[in-house]
């Protein structure tokens, strides 16, 4: 991954390295780690350890609802199990339009985060 500011990171599964090595930042675990997380959202729905609520219609635009579930993790699930996600359906195809999340990584109040 290349940031703005000239950095460079590299993450193995494991470890990850910076460079220039002076260029230590607090987030660049939750930098690594939640850009894959993203783009494996689909698969990652029905995982063991998620919980879908209720679906519902919520607005997504201006004139436009959408079926949504929150999505939550079971205790002990991931980095931040106290996270939630909400699910925006397209209507017409039944796939993912669009997700909505709130971060607690780093010891964030559930509550402030929401």
């Amino acid at each position: 991954m290349l940031k703005n500011n000239g950095t460079s990171m590299l993450f193995d599964g494991q470890d990850i390295w910076l460079q220039p090595e002076d260029s230590l930042y607090e987030g660049a675990r939750f930098d690594a780690l939640t850009w894959s997380y993203f783009f494996m959202t689909p698969f990652k729905l029905n995982e063991p350890g998620t919980y879908h609520s209720a679906v519902q219609s919520l607005p997504y635009s201006e004139n436009q609802a959408l079926k949504t579930n929150k999505m939550t993790f079971g205790e002990n699930v991931g980095d931040a199990p106290d996270d939630w996600y909400m699910i925006y359906q397209n209507s017409e195809i039944d796939l993912l339009e669009a997700m909505a999340y709130i971060v607690t990584f780093g010891d964030t109040n559930a509550e402030k985060a929401a």
